[in-house]
């Protein structure tokens, strides 16, 4: 049995407001040619296809579509496992128009499937109010292959593993799942970086096929394939991310053109140490660069008031902010959640990373 796996498409998304549509295009050619080279008799994507939870457009709705169908109609005829992700909205009515022939399985809750001689334990994004009082085990470990089987048996879910990711306030899959567990081998969507969770695990995040954000700079982009048991990566090509460090403005601007030059077919983060100006003028400014126009974000970690600019405003933007939340509709968890990334903004961190504590990821943030 040969299984190929990939997820986090994100299809539709606009990071830092930059139009990504040329490079996820790009990335599911290439999912779509390593599954017609490797013949699969499984593809599972592992939730997030989409960006956005609400409808995603009729651009990101036909490419998805036509991506599975595409894959669908391979010569092997591959069964294909559809996750329901966090940002997968349940209302997009093509899983319903694609699984006629029954080879796509779509995982609105968790379920055990046997497809192709083997087990898939399926797990979609889950909330803590969907957790039994006996744990996720409790969910889990029943749609593990009944003992004696002797077929591989893998668990896919669209979560983290717990302890992979500081401060994630989310439901997590415990690692002694897969680590003597039933499983073989545990699959994960969700987090965008590719790799093993941890060096000689049994547990793998599939990753984004492209740099969806700066938590992926440096990182391998690609799909994992199982043949029979042995898991390898085949690599994808993605642009790169780059982080340009400059102590402060008078620096990035002498030297930036000239390390701009050296990543031509990369977006590009400027971090500085410390400036004078804002955000928005410091961006502005770079943007009009040769080059430029590929900085997509500003990292600042000290902003200084030269002498002569008048102080700021003397009123508790903090407490309009909390007060504000406090008269939305929403239930407490999500007005604890807004206050804290106002918060966190307001205290200038990096949008970025308030971005991830808004999906969940809340490491080092106020």
């Amino acid at each position: 049995m040969r299984l190929l796996l990939s997820g986090d498409w994100h299809v539709g998304a606009a990071t830092w407001g930059v139009d990504r549509s040329e490079e996820i295009r790009s990335a599911l050619d290439q999912i779509v040619d390593r599954a017609e080279r490797t013949r699969p008799d499984v593809v599972a994507l592992l939730g997030d296809l989409f960006d956005r939870f609400r409808y995603p457009g009729d651009g990101p709705v036909r490419l998805v579509a036509s991506t599975v169908r595409r894959l669908l109609d391979l010569p092997g005829r591959p069964h294909v496992i559809a996750l329901r992700g966090n940002h997968d909205w349940s209302g997009v009515k093509i899983w319903e128009i694609l699984s006629g022939e029954g080879r796509l399985h779509v995982v609105d809750e968790p379920v055990g499937l046997d497809v192709a001689g083997a087990r898939f334990a399926c797990l979609p994004y889950l909330r803590p109010h969907q957790i039994p009082p006996g744990g996720l085990e409790e969910i889990v470990v029943p749609l593990a292959a009944p003992g004696g089987r002797g077929c591989w048996s893998f668990l896919l879910a669209h979560m983290a593993v717990e302890g992979t990711v500081p401060g994630l306030r989310e439901v997590t899959l415990p690692l002694s799942l897969v680590e003597g567990g039933p499983f073989d081998a545990l699959f994960c969507g969700h987090i965008h970086r590719h790799g093993a969770v941890a060096e000689g695990s049994r547990a793998f995040y599939t990753g984004s096929p492209y740099r969806v954000d700066f938590s992926q700079e440096g990182g391998e982009v690609g799909l994992f394939d199982v043949d029979d048991g042995v898991i390898r990566t085949l690599p994808l090509h993605a642009r790169e991310l780059v982080t340009l460090r400059y102590d402060d403005e008078e620096t990035a601007r002498t030297g930036l053109e000239e390390d701009l030059r050296g990543h031509e077919e990369s977006w590009v983060r400027v971090a500085l140490e410390r400036s004078s100006l804002s955000r928005a003028l410091l961006l502005e400014r770079f943007r009009a660069l040769r080059g430029g126009e590929r900085i997509v974000q500003l990292r600042l970690q000290t902003v200084v008031r030269e002498e002569g600019q008048s102080p700021p405003l003397e009123f508790d933007v903090d407490a309009l902010w909390r007060r504000f939340v406090e008269t939305e509709e929403a239930d407490l968890p999500t007005r604890e959640l807004l206050t804290r990334a106002g918060a966190a903004l307001l205290a200038g961190k990096d949008p970025e990373e308030v971005w991830h504590l808004l999906k969940g990821r809340s490491e080092g943030l106020p």
